[in-house]
C-alpha cells in the first residue's frame, strides 16, 4: 500500500511539474502570430487594435491591368480579396500585409477561371504611397544630408521595420508609417470559350450519348462560343434535370459533369451526365397536413387527369392555385417515388392551414356623407371546402345597408366557382329617400394564366322617391357579363403588373315589359409598378 501511494505521488508530481512547462509553452506560441504582433494567443487581430495606431501600417489595394467595361469581374475580384476585406485593420508590418496578397493570388485565379480566364497571370507589388501634399522647403526633412536621415528607419530582408532606429523614434513621439499601396497586375489572357455540349443520358434500358441540339442548348441557356464563366455551365446542369422531367421522367438527376480544356484552341469542352429513371405517368395524390379543409377538395385542385404523363408544369400550376386560394400558409407539391410497376408516380400535397375567420372594421369622414362606420365577418372555409362567406354592414349620415358575398371554389369543375352577392341599402339624401336591394348569382372561370370571365344573373327592387317625384317600385331582372385582366404579382398586395375589368349589364322590367335598358359599358384600370 505504502509502495502504491508512493508511486502515485510521483507520477502526481511529474504531472504537476510538467504544467508550468505547458504554460510557458503557450505563452512563447502566443507571442508569435502571423501578423507580428504580441499576444497571448487571442489572435494577431486583436493585438493589433490594442496597439497604437503607429504600430500599424494602412494600405491600399488597386488592381490594375483589367478591362474597366469587365464590372462584374472586377466586383468579384473585390469581394474575394482579403487584403480588401481586411483593410481597415491594417498589417503591423509589411511581411504581414504580403502574406495577405499572397493568399490573395489563390483566391483571385479561382475567380478567374469561373470568369473564363484559365491562363491569368496574377502578381502584386508593394511600395510606399507617393505624398501628393507639397513639401515644406523649411522643414527639417526637406534637407539633404541632415543627421535625421541616417536616423530613417529601415527594412531588413524579411520586409520587417529595423528596431533601432524606427524604435526610438517612434518612442519620442515620430510620425507614424508611411501608408503602402498594395498593387495587382492580372493579365487576364484570352477568355475561354465553350467549343461543344456533350450530353450522355442513362435510361433503365439504354444509355445514349451525342450533342446537345439546338433546341436543348436555348433550353440550358447556353451557346457555342460564348464564354466559358462556371455559372451558366452550372446552371444548366440543372436545366437539363428540368428538360428531362418535363419529358415524362419524375426523377431524372445530374451525373458527373466533365470539363475539357483544349490550350491549343483555348475552348472548352462541357459532357454532361444524367440519370433519367423511369418514364411515369400521375399516379394517385395523397394529401398531408390537412385539417378544418377537406382532403379530397385540395386533391381536386391537381391540373393533371388520372394517368396522365407527368408533367412538371401541371405540378407548378397546382401549387399556384393552391397557394391562391387564400387556404394554407404554405403549399407544398411533389411527386414522391418510387415509380410503380404499373409506371405511376404518387404524388404529395402538404400543406399548413392558415386561419380562416377574420373580423373587422373601420370609420371613415368624407365631406359628401359626413362620418361613417363600417364593419365585417368573413369565413373562408365554411363549410370544409373553401367556401367564403362575407358579411358586412355600413353606415353614414345619407347611407345605411348590409352586404353579402359568397363564394364557392371548384364548383362543379376545376379553376370555376360559384359566386354570388347581395346588397340592401336605405338610401337618405336631400335628391330623394328609399330602398335598393340587388343580388346576382353566377359563376366565375379562369380563362387561361391572367384572365377570367363571369356570367350570371341579376335582379334589383327599388323603392324610391324624389323631391320632384311620386314614389316609384321597380322590379329589373337582367344579365350580367364581367371580363378581368390581372397579372399582378400578389393578389392580395400587388406591386407591380396590372389589373383590367370590363363589365355590361343588360336590365328588363320584371312588371312593366315597356322597360328596357343596358347599363353603360364599364372599364376599370389599375397599373401598379414598384
Amino acid at each position: 500500500m505504502t509502495d502504491c501511494m508512493f508511486h502515485n505521488f510521483r507520477s502526481y508530481g511529474r504531472r504537476v511539474a510538467f504544467v508550468p512547462l505547458l504554460m510557458a509553452g503557450t505563452l512563447l506560441a502566443g507571442c508569435s502570430s502571423d501578423e507580428g504582433a504580441v499576444g497571448f494567443g487571442f489572435g494577431a487581430d486583436e493585438a493589433v487594435q490594442q496597439n497604437d495606431l503607429r504600430s500599424t501600417i494602412p494600405y491600399e489595394v488597386e488592381l490594375t491591368g483589367i478591362d474597366p467595361q469587365e464590372e462584374q469581374l472586377i466586383a468579384s475580384l473585390n469581394g474575394a480579396s482579403t487584403a480588401r476585406r481586411l483593410q481597415s485593420r491594417p498589417t503591423a508590418s509589411r511581411a504581414g500585409l504580403q502574406r495577405r496578397a499572397e493568399d490573395d493570388i489563390e483566391r483571385f485565379q479561382a475567380v478567374l477561371r469561373s470568369k473564363g480566364f484559365y491562363e491569368a497571370q496574377v502578381t502584386f507589388d508593394i511600395a510606399e504611397k507617393v505624398s501628393t501634399d507639397p513639401v515644406d522647403p523649411q522643414s527639417p526633412d526637406a534637407e539633404d544630408g541632415s543627421e535625421n536621415a541616417s536616423e530613417k528607419p529601415t527594412e531588413n530582408k524579411n520586409g520587417d521595420i529595423d528596431g533601432s532606429a524606427a524604435g526610438s523614434e517612434q518612442a519620442e513621439g515620430a510620425d507614424a508609417p508611411t501608408p503602402l499601396v498594395l498593387s495587382y497586375q492580372i493579365d487576364v489572357g484570352t477568355p475561354y470559350l465553350i467549343e461543344a455540349v456533350d450530353l450522355k443520358t442513362t435510361y433503365p434500358d439504354k444509355v445514349i450519348e451525342r450533342a446537345a441540339t439546338d433546341a436543348e442548348l436555348e433550353a440550358t441557356h447556353l451557346q457555342i462560343g460564348q464564354r466559358a464563366t462556371a455559372e451558366p455551365i452550372i446552371l444548366a446542369e440543372q436545366y437539363g434535370v428540368d428538360l428531362l422531367r418535363s419529358r415524362g421522367y419524375p426523377l431524372a438527376k445530374a451525373g458527373k459533369r466533365t470539363v475539357m480544356a483544349n490550350t491549343a484552341n483555348k475552348t472548352i469542352s462541357v459532357t454532361y451526365a444524367f440519370d433519367a429513371g423511369a418514364e411515369a405517368n400521375f399516379g394517385t395524390v395523397n394529401v398531408n397536413g390537412a385539417e378544418e379543409v377537406d382532403a379530397d377538395f385540395i386533391a381536386g385542385y391537381r391540373s393533371w387527369g388520372a394517368g396522365e404523363k407527368y408533367d412538371p408544369e401541371q405540378v407548378r400550376t397546382t401549387r399556384r392555385d393552391l397557394a391562391q386560394s387564400n387556404l394554407f400558409d404554405s403549399v407544398i407539391v411533389k411527386p414522391v417515388g418510387p415509380i410503380s410497376d404499373s409506371g405511376e408516380i404518387p404524388v404529395d400535397i402538404t400543406v399548413v392551414e392558415r386561419k380562416h375567420r377574420s373580423i373587422g372594421g373601420g370609420v371613415n369622414f368624407s365631406t359628401a356623407d359626413g362620418p361613417g362606420a363600417n364593419a365585417f365577418w368573413e369565413h373562408r372555409n365554411l363549410f370544409g371546402a373553401g367556401e367564403k362567406l362575407r358579411l358586412g354592414v355600413e353606415a353614414s349620415g345619407q347611407e345605411q345597408g348590409l352586404t353579402a358575398e359568397f363564394r364557392k371554389p371548384q364548383f362543379l369543375r376545376r379553376r370555376q366557382a360559384l359566386v354570388a352577392e347581395g346588397n340592401a341599402k336605405n338610401h337618405d339624401t336631400d335628391a330623394y329617400q328609399g330602398e335598393l336591394v340587388d343580388s346576382f348569382v353566377g359563376v366565375e372561370r379562369r380563362l387561361g394564366e391572367n384572365w377570367s370571365g363571369t356570367f350570371g344573373f341579376t335582379a334589383e327592387y327599388s323603392d324610391l322617391t324624389g323631391a320632384d317625384s311620386p314614389n316609384e317600385q321597380f322590379y329589373l331582372g337582367g344579365l350580367r357579363g364581367i371580363l378581368k385582366h390581372d397579372n399582378t404579382d400578389n393578389p392580395l398586395d400587388p406591386t407591380e403588373g396590372n389589373r383590367l375589368e370590363l363589365n355590361v349589364s343588360p336590365y328588363v322590367g320584371l312588371t312593366d315589359t315597356d322597360t328596357s335598358f343596358t347599363s353603360s359599358f364599364t372599364g376599370r384600370v389599375a397599373i401598379f409598378v414598384d
